[in-house]
């Protein structure tokens, strides 16, 4: 209510400019009568417009009204678009891009990105990264991966870390870049 007040305020102060400045310059004018005439009914006009719309309140509300049920269908189609299918082809794109960043990212220090598992939260926390779990190596890793075969969940002791100034800058840009902080970030040395 006061926005609409200062605009009404502010609607006439312009006018007010405005209509001085025309006048100043048709002093000598024959058609000064004219612009008084046309800038009095300008006047009315602009001092009428709040009245009017107190006057008229339920075309206002019909206005509110139309612009709720509006909101409220968008919302609903938007949920209806937002499926679980969506989100997992989000988080997908979302975890290539952060595995494409740590690729970039370890390349500055000759390291290079074997595997990379990403935890996310779920709920109101969805998207966000809970656990990032990374395998690098000094060594380009070219072999074929769909030829490698995995038994259950075997974990070897002899994975090393890479080196701590290495692993400590990597895990403040972690922080930087995704807010993980280095508690959440394991890197393993692959051999």
């Amino acid at each position: 209510m006061f926005a609409e007040f200062y605009g009404w305020i502010e609607d006439i102060t312009v006018y007010m400019i405005v209509v001085t400045l025309i006048y100043k310059l048709s002093a000598n004018s024959s058609y000064k009568p004219y612009i008084k005439l046309f800038t009095g009914l300008l006047m009315i006009i602009i001092i009428m417009t709040p009245i009017a719309k107190i006057w008229n309140g339920d075309m206002d509300l019909s206005l509110k009204k139309e612009r709720y049920d509006w909101e409220i269908e968008s919302a609903r189609i938007s949920e209806e678009i937002y499926t679980e299918e969506s989100k997992k082809i989000m988080l997908n794109t979302y975890q290539e891009k952060v595995e494409e960043q740590v690729r970039s990212k370890l390349e500055e220090y000759d390291l290079f990105l074997s595997d990379l598992e990403i935890a996310f939260g779920e709920g109101e926390e969805y998207g966000v990264i809970k656990q990032m779990h990374m395998t690098v190596s000094y060594e380009k890793d070219n072999s074929n991966q769909d030829n490698q075969i995995q038994v259950g969940e075997i974990a070897f002791s002899e994975n090393k870390t890479v080196s701590s100034v290495v692993e400590l800058k990597l895990k403040d840009w972690f922080y930087d870049m995704y807010g993980v902080t280095g508690e959440q970030v394991n890197i393993y040395l692959k051999k």
